[in-house]
């Protein structure tokens, strides 16, 4: 009886969406990587990300030439920037610290910490970048890797998130760091603004700088004053005259 009523188009469809919208995360998807790692889909949205780091490749020729054994992951979401990069080390076992303050990626990362391949590499904590001494702040979560701390519409309703603090990071690991990636949908400037000590000791950062929060050429301005040179922009990779909505940088800190 099920096959008969699933051979017709508009009931497929209509189980199709329910099992999409209510039941996804027990589909199990999981895409084969590199090395024997592999990447859980575990949302609707999921396959968003995936795309955008792994056949996109996003990241691709934006990771200095260096051994990385550590990495600090600002904007986690599924945790797809860590997975990539440590499928892509064959012999290097990466201590990450994964830090996301959405509530609808705390399953998630917390799920991918008991996996096998990360257990006791991977760390999460679920906290925003911003002023420390606040202890808490506005946060969207928003589906399509779209959450920020800054409201979109008016009929959004923030919830409250508890800041990042030195004391975290310093908890997880001592420094020095070799990699730290920042993909924050505007709160980049925070990271500049109040983890300037993290940086100063983190050898390498992977950053994307988001029109509508400040001025490029101040980022730029703001990232030499830390210490900091740019060794490669998407926006001199693509050619553009004029900065557009998203800039991608690798910066090395010169006190390295």
């Amino acid at each position: 009886m099920i096959n008969f009523l699933l051979k017709i188009p508009s009931i497929r469809k209509r189980v199709l969406h329910r099992i999409k919208y209510n039941y996804f995360n027990e589909l199990n998807i999981s895409i084969p990587l590199k090395n024997n790692y592999w990447a859980d889909l575990m949302q609707t949205d999921s396959y968003d990300s995936f795309s955008e780091i792994f056949i996109h490749n996003e990241y691709e020729g934006f990771i200095p030439d260096i051994e990385i054994k550590s990495l600090i992951d600002l904007g986690a979401h599924h945790g797809f920037f860590s997975v990539w990069l440590q499928s892509s080390l064959k012999k290097v076992k990466l201590k990450t610290l994964l830090v996301e303050p959405s509530a609808r990626c705390a399953p998630i990362l917390t799920q991918l910490l008991q996996k096998k391949e990360y257990k006791g590499n991977f760390f999460f904590i679920n906290k925003c970048i911003g002023n420390p001494e606040e202890g808490k702040i506005q946060f969207f979560d928003r589906p399509h890797m779209a959450s920020s701390n800054f409201k979109e519409d008016e009929g959004e309703l923030a919830e409250k998130v508890s800041v990042l603090t030195k004391r975290d990071i310093c908890q997880w690991q001592n420094p020095p760091y070799d990699l730290l990636k920042c993909d924050i949908e505007g709160s980049e400037w925070d990271l500049m603004d109040y983890y300037g000590n993290i940086l100063k000791k983190t050898k390498f950062v992977v950053i994307e700088w988001h029109e509508g929060q400040g001025e490029f050429d101040k980022f730029v301005n703001q990232i030499s004053g830390l210490g900091f040179s740019i060794i490669k922009s998407s926006q001199e990779a693509s050619g553009q005259s004029i900065a557009s909505s998203t800039v991608l940088l690798l910066i090395k800190n010169n006190r390295f």
